[in-house]
This record gives C-alpha cells, sequence and structure tokens, in this order.
C-alpha cells in the first residue's frame, strides 16, 4: 500500500483539528441553549389531585402549579420554594455562559495534557445540577417547622423516579435542558478523543507548553 503524501496528511492533520473546534462549538452551543430550558420535572398525585400537580424546575427558578404546593407544604412545615437554590439562580446565566465561553477558549489553547479540561468544566454543569438539587430536596425535607398544622418526620424527596411523601405519589425526570446539556458532554467527549488523536501526531508535540503553541486549527510544518 502506498503512504500517503505529506500533502495529504497535512490535510486530514487540518480537518482532525477542525473537527475539534467544530465538536465543541457545539458542546458550547448545547451548554448556553440549556439555559432557557427547563432541567426537571416533578408531578405529585393524591386523591383530591387525581391530575396531578406539576412542578418544573429551571436554572432560573420554579414554574408550574408553585402556590399550591407552597400551600400543602406550609402545612407540613416545609419552607417555601420560592427560598431554595436563590443564590444558585441569580448566578445562572454566568455559570452557564462562563462554561460555554470556557470549553470553547480551552479547545482553542489548551496544551495536551489539559485535552480534557474542557470536557470536565462541561461535566460540572448537568453534575452539579444534581448534586445541588439534592442537597436542597435533602434540606427541605429535614429542615421543617416544628410548629406546622401537620408534624412529619424529616423525610427525602424523591429526586429521581418514583416516590412517596405521606398520602402524596411523586414521580421526578430529568427535562429537556438537563439531556441538552448532557448531550454538550458527549459532544466534548468526542472532542477531547479526537484531539488525542491530533496531539498524538502533532510535530510540535515535543515543544508544546501550557497552551497550544498554534492555536489547535494551524497545522505545524
Amino acid at each position: 500500500m502506498t503512504a500517503p503524501s505529506t500533502g495529504a496528511a497535512g490535510s486530514w492533520e487540518t480537518r482532525r483539528r477542525w473537527a475539534v473546534v467544530a465538536l465543541s462549538a457545539a458542546a458550547a452551543l448545547c451548554l448556553a441553549a440549556s439555559w432557557f430550558l427547563p432541567w426537571w420535572s416533578f408531578r405529585l398525585f393524591a386523591p383530591q389531585y387525581p391530575k396531578g400537580l406539576a412542578l418544573v424546575i429551571h436554572l432560573t427558578g420554579v414554574q408550574g402549579d408553585v402556590a399550591e404546593i407552597d400551600v400543602i407544604n406550609h402545612y407540613i412545615g416545609m419552607h417555601s420554594l420560592a427560598d431554595s437554590a436563590t443564590l444558585e439562580r441569580a448566578a445562572s446565566h454566568w455559570i452557564v455562559g462562563l462554561s460555554a465561553a470556557a470549553v470553547m477558549g480551552l479547545a482553542l489553547v489548551a496544551n495536551r495534557k489539559m485535552n480534557w479540561v474542557g470536557f470536565l468544566v462541561g461535566l460540572g454543569l448537568p453534575a452539579g445540577f444534581v448534586l445541588d438539587t439534592t442537597y436542597w430536596m435533602y434540606r427541605s425535607g429535614h429542615d421543617l417547622d416544628p410548629t406546622a398544622a401537620i408534624n412529619m418526620k424529616p423525610f427525602m424527596p424523591t429526586v429521581l423516579g418514583d416516590g412517596k411523601v405521606g398520602q402524596f405519589k411523586t414521580e421526578a425526570w430529568p427535562a429537556l435542558g438537563f439531556w441538552v446539556a448532557v448531550t454538550g458532554v458527549v459532544l466534548l467527549a468526542l472532542a477531547a478523543w479526537q484531539r488525542s488523536r491530533v496531539c498524538r501526531v502533532c510535530p510540535a508535540a515535543g515543544t508544546c507548553g501550557k497552551v497550544c503553541p498554534h492555536n489547535l486549527v494551524a497545522v505545524p510544518r
């Protein structure tokens, strides 16, 4: 078999480099787009609510049957939904925006040793959301007002899947925004894998410093 010419090899390397940029840009767009979409969905069912009560979590707040659920929560001593994750909601646009910018910037300037840093930054968004939501769910079920009309033992609301709180059956599932962010993370994993192939054959690999000396897209000669 005839070995590919230097020109052909350079052409393929250029395509791989631009593939990393394209995958990273698509991932950044997914992360940014997720801010506008719902991230988690809850439904509560009881005999008096056969159609269920809906609660949808966005990065900026909650929507759905918020007022009615707050009334129910008040009877068992839970805090208002508006009192949960106030700092996270206020900073969400900064968190998402900086994450999207970071993964795009890292794709261009990070050296080969930092290849997977962009992936970890992207992963931190959905993973951080799940951890933060779990924390606030735990806190809401344990920080109960002892003077409430109905005295309940501390409990942990179900974050994923089917659960039960008192007479209420609950359902909790990821919503579109969460899956869009996860799609971005998958794209970042593909970008990092492709970047590793680029760096493995790069003529400048031995002199690569803290940043890529060619800003990734320029093929070194």
